[in-house]
């Protein structure tokens, strides 16, 4: 939808995305351009690996060698396009090469920036129709998990691809390492921009919920430490996806409170009202502004409306953190300050 398109793109995802996939591209045509003097038989291993993964052999090797590069601001790179257009070459010879060194770029780059691919999509949807209850469910149980489901079809496929144990075992350990890593770094900033310190790195917990964040299922790892995520949602709820939770939040908001008031007992139909304008309001979840719209205007909202209670709720989710990840707030809930900057050194213990 358009307003998902450009709270994408508002959050910077999309064109840090594009920029990354671009970037890609555009190096690996300027590699190609370097080697270009390289005969076939003298390439690097892995280059020519690659190359004969997509069938280019020398003969085409040569064809790309001597096709006119494309320069700019003193850089060369390989020209497509000058390749399509080659008058001494047939018109299936030069559009077949053509078609496949774009299929190797094109390939290449979703393994080096992973996005949601078509395989992942039918894989999603399957042959269900957009609208019916089996379509509309199979999307919501794996909608956001897309990411992870692009890395089996790309790089866990590579990796059970290599020839040798050795080589597989190799790929998948610098793989494992390298997301996992990436998968860290990404949790703690995540923690600092909630509000809370980073999380103690020196317990196993830690390392595979940030194993799982490196796979796109960050979520997940919430419930190594608890048995709720960081919506304060069950794994079950988790389990069934945004839109099945939406709904449910929805029926609670709605015929939850209605029921409940004629019962005669006492509704909660503001409070779980501001719950669910703060959950679902495009770009409230903006990673950049997402805290200080919470501090300043979401938990002011709560306090307006139940300050015991909603105290008791704060005091609550902090000692749960404590408890759970030994996490401190350097802003706490309810709080229009911060009370302190972030302990960075909490993610060594300290």
């Amino acid at each position: 939808s358009r307003i998902a398109d450009a709270v994408m793109k508002v959050s910077l995802l999309s064109p840090w995305t594009q920029a990354g996939r671009w970037a890609f591209g555009t190096e690996f045509l300027g590699f190609i351009a370097d080697n270009s003097n390289v005969a076939f038989k003298d390439l690097n291993p892995k280059f020519k690996n690659t190359l004969q993964k997509y069938g280019i052999e020398e003969g085409k090797w040569n064809i790309i060698r001597a096709t006119k590069k494309y320069e700019h601001e003193g850089a060369d790179f390989f020209d497509v396009n000058a390749l399509a257009n080659r008058s001494d070459l047939t018109e299936d010879a030069r559009e077949d090469l053509a078609k496949q060194v774009l299929e190797m770029i094109n390939t290449e780059t979703n393994f080096a920036v992973p996005s949601a691919s078509l395989k992942g999509r039918l894989l999603v949807g399957g042959e269900a129709k957009a609208g019916t209850l089996i379509g509309e469910l199979s999307r919501s149980v794996l909608m956001y998990k897309n990411f992870g489901i692009t890395l089996i079809y790309t790089h866990m496929m590579r990796g059970l691809a290599q020839t040798s144990l050795t080589s597989k075992a190799g790929y998948f350990a610098s793989f494992l390492i390298g997301t996992t890593v990436m998968g860290a770094a990404a949790m703690q900033l995540k923690e600092i921009a909630k509000g809370r310190d980073p999380r103690e790195m020196t317990t196993k917990e830690f390392w595979g919920a940030a194993m799982l964040q490196g796979g796109g299922l960050g979520i997940f790892g919430d419930f190594l430490s608890s048995n709720v995520n960081r919506f304060d949602s069950s794994i079950s709820k988790t389990l069934v996806g945004p839109v099945g939770a939406f709904y449910d939040d929805f029926s609670r908001l709605t015929l939850g409170n209605i029921l409940e008031y004629t019962a005669g007992k006492k509704t909660n139909a503001v409070d779980e009202g501001i719950n669910f304008v703060s959950r679902y309001l495009p770009g409230s979840s903006l990673w950049y502004s997402r805290l200080a719209m919470e501090r300043l205007v979401v938990d002011q909202l709560r306090l307006w409306n139940d300050p015991r209670r909603t105290r008791k709720k704060f005091s609550r989710r902090e000692k749960r953190y404590r408890k759970d990840y030994g996490q401190r707030y350097w802003w706490k809930p309810g709080k229009t300050n911060p009370n302190r900057n972030p302990n960075f050194e909490a993610a060594i213990g300290n």
